[in-house]
């Protein structure tokens, strides 16, 4: 069974070399095998026939003292027994066969001729004897080795007259059919490797061109999944299936990209329209305080609660024009910009709040990025930090080079901690957890997501890591530690 990981674990291209070389060689393996065991199978059989042919020969046309007929040759007895006459027909085959080994056994397995020495070749019993001799049986080869030599064996039946007289061994060398056997199997080699070459090469070509279009629309779906919505594959002229599922992307990219600008497009346009009236309430409730300063206390609470939403919604229209225009590509011929100065500037910031920030970074650190879109990153983690920590708590800022040569900063606290279950979701829009980014904080819940956009744009990285526990108001809890990467440029 072929591993799962053999399939899964590689890319298509890879799989569809892998599977396609495999059956090209199992293939090859199996015809190889199959003709070489054809020719084999014919070169013993030629071998075998040609030899009975010879044998047959000899026994068809031996002398008639032989056949145990009357013979008038002087000299000669005229009823001769097989025992008597039957080594004068091994020494016949002995000559015909040339160097071969002949051996001739009676009926009750006793040797009866043999031309030279054993060399090897296992002897007849009388039971081996009896099996060749019996009714029905075919001569019967085999092959044999002794001493580094290989030997091929034939046993075939002498019956005249319908007596079974006895057995014919014939053993030749198989060193002429091995040396031709060794040749087809050097040359079934190099056609294989011969033929394996061009099939690979034209497997390589196969498998570029079924996963380059399948290849073409993964990069295409990641660079969409990056937020490049005008990703396209442009894959739509061929036939088959992949080219038919590269055009339903295109065309589901195409609708996607518009839902995504109108629905941008509604956003921005939304927020620009409510900045008017927004701004008309604040400020009539301001003139109505003015001009009404000893109005009763409930009008006047009705007043302030109106001002606080209207610059709390004032607050979420800004969000959300930020988080539009974070969405959009910024230009990338853009200045490099200290890291330095930037965490400067809001350090000083911070401390005409009355907090004390803690601040590392070395001045040399510059990424290449719109300065509004950076001081807006750090701005948003600092405030969120500042919000959640209690004034006996800190706050630190620290900037480096990380090993994979990214501006690496950081912006920890020991603040209230974000539970486990919050964790995953809190660059999501408009997510509040229960007790560190609780309504009452003022929050919109759009600054951590503002951020994950904004590091995207930049080809950055966010990562959030807290140690869930929240202490008692006004006391240092476990804290949390946002990191953003970006990439790092040279500073002019």
């Amino acid at each position: 069974m072929v591993p799962r990981d053999w399939v899964w674990g590689s890319n298509l291209r890879t799989v569809l070399t892998r599977s396609c070389l495999a059956l090209l060689v199992a293939t090859q393996v199996a015809v190889g095998v199959g003709v070489f065991a054809l020719v084999e199978h014919f070169l013993w059989r030629t071998s075998d026939g040609q030899l009975l042919e010879a044998v047959r020969s000899l026994w068809e046309h031996r002398p008639a003292f032989m056949q145990g007929e009357n013979s008038e040759l002087p000299g000669l007895r005229p009823h001769l027994t097989f025992s008597e006459w039957g080594p004068h027909f091994g020494q016949m085959v002995a000559v015909s066969v040339g160097r071969g080994l002949v051996r001739i056994y009676r009926d009750d397995g006793a040797l009866l001729f043999a031309n030279g020495p054993a060399r090897g070749v296992p002897d007849l019993d009388a039971a081996a004897v009896a099996k060749i001799l019996s009714p029905g049986s075919l001569p019967q080869s085999m092959n044999a080795s002794s001493e580094g030599q290989r030997f091929h064996i034939l046993c075939l039946p002498l019956v005249a007259r319908g007596q079974c007289l006895g057995v014919l061994q014939v053993t030749n060398s198989s060193e002429g059919v091995e040396v031709q056997l060794r040749k087809l199997a050097l040359f079934i080699l190099l056609c294989s490797l011969a033929a394996l070459v061009p099939g690979y090469l034209w497997l390589l070509w196969l498998a570029h061109t079924l996963a380059s279009p399948l290849e073409r629309l993964k990069q295409t779906a990641l660079r969409m999944g990056a937020g490049d919505l005008q990703a396209r594959t442009g894959l739509g002229g061929g036939r088959n299936e992949v080219f038919a599922v590269a055009a339903a992307f295109d065309s589901m990219a195409v609708r996607l990209q518009a839902s995504f600008q109108s629905q941008r497009r509604f956003v921005a346009d939304a927020s620009h329209e409510l900045k008017t009236p927004l701004t008309t309430l604040s400020g009539m409730a301001e003139v109505l305080q003015m001009s009404n300063p000893c109005s009763d206390p409930q009008t006047q609470k009705a007043l302030r609660t109106i001002e606080r939403e209207v610059e709390r919604m004032n607050g979420l229209v800004s969000d959300l024009l930020e988080l539009s225009r974070a969405e959009e590509p910024h230009p990338q011929d853009v200045a490099a910009v200290s890291i330095h100065e930037i965490l400067d500037e809001l350090v000083e910031e911070a401390s005409m709040r009355a907090r004390t920030v803690g601040c590392e970074c070395p001045a040399e650190l510059a990424v290449r990025g719109p300065e509004s879109r950076l001081r807006r990153i750090f701005g948003n983690l600092l405030d969120n930090a500042l919000q959640y920590t209690p004034s006996t708590g800190t706050v630190c800022l620290r900037a480096y080079l990380s090993d994979s040569g990214m501006v690496a900063v950081e912006v920890s606290d020991n603040g209230a901690g974000i539970s486990s279950d919050d964790l995953p979701h809190v660059f999501e829009r408009f997510y509040r957890a229960d007790h560190s980014r609780a309504r009452r904080s003022g929050g919109t819940g759009l600054g951590l997501a503002i951020v994950w956009s904004l590091v995207e744009s930049l080809q950055g990285q966010v990562e959030i890591r807290s140690t869930p526990g929240f202490p008692p108001e006004g006391y240092p809890g476990q804290g949390t530690t946002v990191t953003v990467r970006l990439p790092a440029c040279r500073r002019p």
